[in-house]
């Protein structure tokens, strides 16, 4: 069994640990657990950091603190964020907390954004979480129509001529 191993992934002989976050104030044992969920072709890792509330967290560097996303609403860290994928650019997508919703996010380098205040010409529609990103900016998320059952779409973001990102027509039908 070594040897295949040896043979499919001739170069795994060195690994890093990534480093924690800085410890948070508010939530206890935040700097000692982290989840990885998804990794991009430059090494960036992404997923959760905290055991009781956890927080969406980014490391660009293994060298480095990892980033802590936080929530959608920095005045609430008491709320969750979980990422679930990440692009080449460092986007990063996935669940986080909205009062008493959940939603889904977009962390774009700088800012956690609801992707539901992104939406437009899908009215009834309400995303519940975002699961995958790819190099061109296309999401795939669940949603729900008028709180109805779940369903997979397909987000686009805005065309360079205007406009704003919607769900794949395919879908709304």
């Amino acid at each position: 069994m070594d040897r295949y191993w040896d043979e499919v992934f001739p170069n795994l002989n060195r690994w890093f640990q990534i480093r924690p976050a800085t410890p948070h104030p508010v939530l206890a044992d935040f700097d000692r657990v982290m989840q990885p969920r998804a990794i991009n072709a430059k090494g960036n890792v992404t997923g959760t950091i905290g055991s009781g509330v956890p927080h969406a967290f980014l490391s660009r560097n293994h060298f480095e603190p990892t980033q802590n996303l936080g929530t959608l609403d920095p005045a609430h860290p008491e709320w969750f964020s979980v990422a679930n994928a990440i692009n080449a650019s460092a986007q990063v997508v996935g669940v986080a907390q909205s009062g008493s919703d959940i939603t889904a996010f977009l962390y774009n380098g700088t800012t956690m954004i609801d992707l539901n205040t992104r939406l437009s010409g899908a009215p009834g529609w309400r995303l519940i979480g975002a699961l995958a990103i790819n190099d061109k900016g296309q999401i795939a998320a669940q949603a729900t129509l008028n709180n109805g059952p779940r369903r997979a779409v397909l987000l686009l973001p805005a065309s360079p001529f205007g406009g704003r990102g919607q769900l794949c027509p395919s879908v709304l039908g």
